[in-house]
């Protein structure tokens, strides 16, 4: 993986089940011009102790938040590239908690927040390893609050490449219009 020159591109990626976030991570992840790292965001908070109440999940995300932003900055202290499109940033403050635990900002040229949409049959059609009904029910279920400054791709009737061209294009346009 070669390293960035300069700080290292963040690239977030929301959206709810079945919206492609991880065909688009995938895509970004190891290409040219800037070789992003793609964290596995389950598997980094994966191995956090159990709530003995069993709510934790439910109610508190920044323990998570926490432990994502621990990989994530080993990551860029190697001068790599992160994507990432992690589920528990449902929300302005946890897009920012995150940031501020890397030592980011939303208005750092060199943070980019990509938010994917999705009709609800569309994405139960994607997810053919799971039932429908449990896409539907988690689909419909989710909720990915509007971040300030986030790039929104509808993905509706959008292929993987498709989607991957247009967000390169975005970065492209960032990276062009006075990122250093």
């Amino acid at each position: 993986m070669a390293k960035s020159s300069g700080s290292p591109w963040v690239v977030i990626i929301r959206g709810p089940i079945g919206a492609g976030k991880t065909t688009l991570m995938r895509g970004l992840e190891g290409r040219p011009p800037w070789r992003f790292y793609a964290l596995d965001t389950d598997a980094a908070c994966s191995h956090h102790p159990e709530d003995p109440r069993g709510e934790w999940l439910d109610q508190e995300w920044d323990p998570e938040i926490d432990l994502l932003a621990i990989h994530a900055k080993l990551i860029l202290g190697r001068g790599l590239n992160l994507v990432l499109d992690p589920g528990l940033l449902l929300s302005t403050k946890n897009v920012d908690r995150f940031l501020r635990r890397i030592g980011r900002a939303r208005r750092d040229p060199r943070v980019v927040l990509f938010r994917l949409d999705v009709a609800t049959p569309e994405a139960a059609k994607r997810k053919t390893t799971l039932p429908a009904s449990y896409v539907v029910a988690s689909h419909e279920g989710w909720v990915t609050r509007p971040v300030p400054g986030e790039v929104v791709i509808d993905t509706n009737g959008r292929t993987g490449a498709q989607v991957l061209r247009f967000a390169r294009r975005s970065l492209a346009e960032r990276r062009d219009g006075g990122a250093t």
